[in-house]
């Protein structure tokens, strides 16, 4: 008998030794109960669920944004430093569309959007604004618009510009040979675009640097002028010249001694 109950004793101790967390066996026997009692009825909200939705419209119904156009041409007008485009659309499917993203390829686009999701026969719009910056000629960029459709996950949205330059082509080059006599360098600067432009600043990337403006015909012809306080050793610095305002279009002109 006593060997009996040492044996009995001994069960119950395995039968209720720790495990982590300070839970002994029994009690996990009795969670895990409790967890397959529930699994069933998640599984069924879940079902319910989808049914419900999938109730809300007809079979096949889809989101489908259609855009009146994709690509837009923009004309640069005088004394214009950002370009806007619109790009409008619909919702012509019979479920809501949503907007996940829209994303430009360059920092010098950027687009506005009012809200991200449209219900069936809203309309909407994307607005897209280049900056160009110091760039010219033929420009297209590109705007991506991301949605929430599996047959059709992205619409590329496309402006088109043509810049015409601020300044015209000339010497964008001062420079001197290494022990040369100081002599200024003189750089004529003519302002092409149909907006006049008046420079008002000049700024030198060294201290070894001089540089000085000299209207010639306000808003269109100056006369820069840049001389080194040395030409014993080796020397390049860039040279600013811009009108009021950080948004102001800039001309650099390189100094170099070599």
């Amino acid at each position: 008998m006593t060997g009996m109950s040492d044996l009995n004793t001994r069960s119950e101790g395995n039968r209720r030794c720790a495990v982590p967390g300070g839970a002994t066996n029994d009690d996990q026997a009795r969670r895990g109960l409790i967890l397959m009692a529930q699994r069933p009825v998640v599984r069924l909200t879940a079902i319910v669920a989808t049914s419900l939705i999938s109730a809300l419209y007809p079979m096949g119904a889809r989101a489908e944004l259609k855009f009146e156009r994709t690509s837009i041409d923009l004309q640069q007008q005088a004394g214009e430093d950002n370009l806007t485009g619109v790009f409008t659309f619909r919702n012509e499917g019979d479920r809501p569309a949503t907007i996940l993203a829209v994303r430009s390829t360059c920092g010098c686009t950027t687009a506005t959007l009012e809200k991200r999701v449209y219900q069936s026969g809203e309309t909407g719009e994307i607005r897209v604004s280049y900056s160009p910056g110091s760039e010219t000629g033929e420009r297209r960029k590109t705007v991506e618009v991301i949605l929430d459709d599996a047959e059709r996950p992205t619409i590329a949205l496309e402006l088109r510009a043509t810049i015409e330059p601020v300044f015209k082509n000339g010497n964008r080059i001062a420079s001197w040979q290494k022990g040369d006599a100081i002599k200024p360098r003189e750089i004529n600067i003519e302002v092409s675009r149909r907006e006049p432009l008046e420079l008002t600043s000049t700024l030198s990337s060294s201290d070894r640097v001089e540089a000085s403006l000299v209207p010639i015909e306000v808003g269109r012809k100056y006369k820069l002028t840049i001389i080194p306080k040395t030409t014993a050793d080796p020397l390049k610095a860039l040279i600013t010249v811009r009108g009021r305002g950080e948004d102001s279009p800039a001309l650099r002109i390189l100094a170099l001694v070599q």
